[in-house]
């Protein structure tokens, strides 16, 4: 029987992929969220173990970039996490539009005061029941 020749699978397509940095996969992933995605730019700015990675996005496509609640952003993060810890570097995402606001920090429940415990907190400090 003839010997079966080694075929590559992998396309030019992903070829092009093996090759892009970091900044470059965030501009290509925001790219395809948004409406203009020529206009979508991401520095970077590197120090010994952090790299800011400072994304511009076209004025109309915020609202797609960072998502409801800031859910596109959130999960960007949550990747370049995984990618800085095979590569020990701390990424900081960080969007540059003077309009956008980062996400509100959490706030206690508006009807039960700061004081007030939640369910599963009412043992005094010995670890007994009230």
């Amino acid at each position: 029987m003839p010997e079966a020749a080694h075929v590559d699978h992998q396309s030019a397509e992903e070829e092009e992929y093996d090759e892009l940095t970091v900044p470059e996969w965030v501009e290509d992933t925001i790219g395809l969220m948004v409406d203009h995605p020529d206009d979508v730019r991401c520095d970077e700015k590197r120090t010994d173990h952090t790299s800011l990675l400072t994304v511009k996005v076209h004025p109309d496509d915020v609202g797609k970039a960072v998502g409801r609640q800031w859910g596109h952003f959130k999960a960007i993060e949550s990747l370049l996490r995984a990618i800085g810890g095979c590569e020990r570097r701390f990424y900081k995402l960080e969007l540059e539009n003077e309009s956008t606001s980062p996400p509100p920090k959490k706030r206690s429940h508006p009807e039960r005061g700061s004081n007030q415990r939640g369910r599963g907190q009412n043992r005094d400090r010995r670890g007994g029941r009230r």
